[in-house]
């Protein structure tokens, strides 16, 4: 008999598998329809591999990006020395070796508000008129999410606009505050600008100030956003992404259940469906912004490669002063593309991400309204037994999960 809560959880999880694994046999031997291919869909989509979670928390600059790489051996899995706004953002490495999808929500739907699996199979003359209305209400959503994000796209184009210009007009300033640093003898910055040249722009010594040339182009353009940014998609439990779109979509399901009583089952299942989903995209989004703000630095470290290959060969008497001409040259040749490139770089990656958000949140909801009740006349089997036992277990773990909260 399983000793601890932890032991009678994953004793539990495991019956709900073996459960879910009966009901997709029972499916398997039925006829490939539209809601069978559905609803195996979502069973398969349950699978979760049970991981730890090790939060490392630190300090701007304090080494954790350095450390979470050594642990695991991967030495440029995570690029040290990020900018300001993506130091201070959550970012969450994971190792998934069955899988691609290995987390789901789920929410279960009482006896009592199950009115008859039945009324999901039979001809349903309100479906139709619900359907409509939901489909119109799916449009007016998602044209408000549209539109917050061209609200979003406009205020994006103006900041970054702001940093192209100040690039332009600052960057001789920085380049000599980073090629002729004060208080740096010739001989000993030489070998470490020579380091950073046949880096890639950026070189990390066991002890001292990292040089970073990428970054130092740059955060004219981070600087210009780093507000914006951190507005825009915020940290986990404050409004969510894009000012509160994602959380604020709703097709208001809970407002229907009063007037079509006969399709209840369905808009409880529009509603679960509706809110793992926005749980999904918040948690992709989450993944996905560090690309988006890190193309800027990247963009201008793809320009600069043929500059640092250049400087890396050069040798012999005045080697230091060569490369430093050779990178301010390449700056003043490049400024004026290379700035606003990098600026259109991000905003391509910011509306590709805006715009897979926008489809993905249309189209599963499009879906999911059209199987819940659009399939009338398609046929599922009998699972009223699992469903009542896997409800008696989940009562039994929502009991472990409360006592432990009383501990």
């Amino acid at each position: 008999m399983p000793s601890t809560s932890s032991e009678k959880e994953d004793e539990i999880l495991n019956y709900v598998k073996n459960t879910m694994g009966s009901i997709l046999a029972k499916l398997d031997n039925q006829d490939n329809t539209t809601l069978n291919t559905f609803l195996k869909t979502k069973i398969k989509n349950l699978k979760m591999e049970k991981k730890e979670l090790v939060g490392v928390f630190g300090k701007t600059g304090a080494g954790k990006t350095s450390l979470i790489n050594t642990v695991i051996e991967e030495k440029m899995l995570l690029p040290s020395g990020s900018v300001d706004a993506c130091t201070s953002v959550v970012t969450k490495v994971e190792a998934n070796k069955c899988n691609g999808i290995y987390e789901a929500e789920i929410e279960f739907i009482s006896p009592e508000e199950d009115n008859g699996s039945a009324s999901l199979r039979q001809e349903n003359g309100r479906n139709k008129e619900v359907r409509d209305l939901l489909d119109q209400t799916l449009s007016l959503q998602t044209e408000s999410v549209r539109n917050e994000m061209a609200k979003i796209t406009r205020a994006f184009e103006e900041h970054l606009q702001e940093g192209v210009e100040k690039s332009k007009s600052s960057y001789e300033e920085i380049l000599r505050a980073a090629l002729y640093p004060k208080g740096k003898s010739g001989r000993g910055f030489h070998k470490q600008l020579k380091k950073a040249v046949e880096n890639g722009g950026i070189w990390k010594p066991k002890k001292g100030k990292e040089i970073n040339l990428n970054m130092k182009l740059t955060s004219c353009l981070t600087e210009s956003i780093d507000k914006l940014f951190r507005e825009t998609f915020p940290k986990e439990g404050h409004c969510g992404p894009f000012n509160g779109a994602i959380n604020n979509f709703t097709l208001g399901t809970d407002g229907l259940k009063q007037t079509y009583k006969d399709v209840e089952l369905q808009l409880l299942f529009l509603k679960s469906e509706e809110d793992w989903l926005k749980t999904y995209l918040s948690k992709t989004i989450l993944k996905l912004k560090k690309t988006v703000f890190t193309s800027l630095i990247k963009t201008i470290e793809e320009t600069m490669q043929d500059c640092y290959k250049k400087a890396a060969v050069i040798s012999g008497t005045g080697t230091l002063l060569k490369m430093q001409e050779t990178i301010e040259k390449h700056v003043l040749d490049s400024k004026d593309n290379m700035f606003e490139n990098a600026k259109n770089v991000m905003m391509n990656q910011l509306d590709n991400l805006m715009m897979a958000i926008l489809r993905g949140l249309e189209d599963r909801m499009k879906e999911a309204i059209e199987v819940s009740l659009g399939t009338d006349n398609q046929s599922i089997p009998d699972v009223s037994e699992e469903f009542e036992f896997v409800q008696r277990l989940y009562d039994e773990l929502l009991q472990i999960s409360q006592n432990k909260g009383t501990l």
